[in-house]
């Protein structure tokens, strides 16, 4: 039987892989309670940005914004210290360049450009927009080929048909 050890990439000690964790088991229980001192931050004490999170709970600010980007659901609607790129107005997500309303609406206007694009696509092309396929035909039609077999092509000086 063969034990697959590796190190833990915070702590480095040597810790069996066979648990499924990518942590030994200290810095995995040190994680479960960072994550839950973050929630606590978030749903008990209403705290919405990452600076306010990392007060209230006495983490680093590097080590709450791991957290953040690791756990998707925590960080759902807690924002940053940076300001929107778009609008210039209120504070971004976290992870994000972006407020929560400047991304609907960008998400919105992303939709709407779908939808007419796929309107587009189902009317009938005009005469100039044609498919490949069409106008392939159509020259076909108009040079009088409709396969390219250099056989019944003459060829000077041989004989051929």
């Amino acid at each position: 039987m063969e034990l697959d050890l590796k190190n833990c990439p915070i702590c480095s000690r040597l810790f069996s892989q066979d648990s499924g964790s990518q942590y030994c088991r200290v810095c995995a229980e040190n994680a479960v309670r960072d994550e839950d001192l973050i929630q606590e931050a978030i749903l008990l004490q209403h705290a919405a940005t990452d600076t306010e999170i990392a007060e209230l709970t006495r983490l680093s600010i590097e080590r709450v914004r791991q957290i953040l980007r690791e756990s998707k659901v925590l960080a759902l609607g807690v924002e940053s210290d940076a300001i929107c790129s778009k609008c210039q107005k209120r504070n971004a997500l976290a992870e994000s360049a972006y407020c929560l309303r400047c991304q609907l609406a960008m998400y919105r206007n992303l939709g709407d450009v779908a939808q007419e694009l796929g309107r587009m696509a189902k009317k009938k092309p005009d005469e100039k927009h044609k498919s490949v396929r069409d106008a392939m035909e159509e020259k076909r039609r108009i040079t009088g080929m409709h396969r390219f077999n250099p056989a019944t092509k003459s060829i000077k000086g041989t004989g051929g048909p």
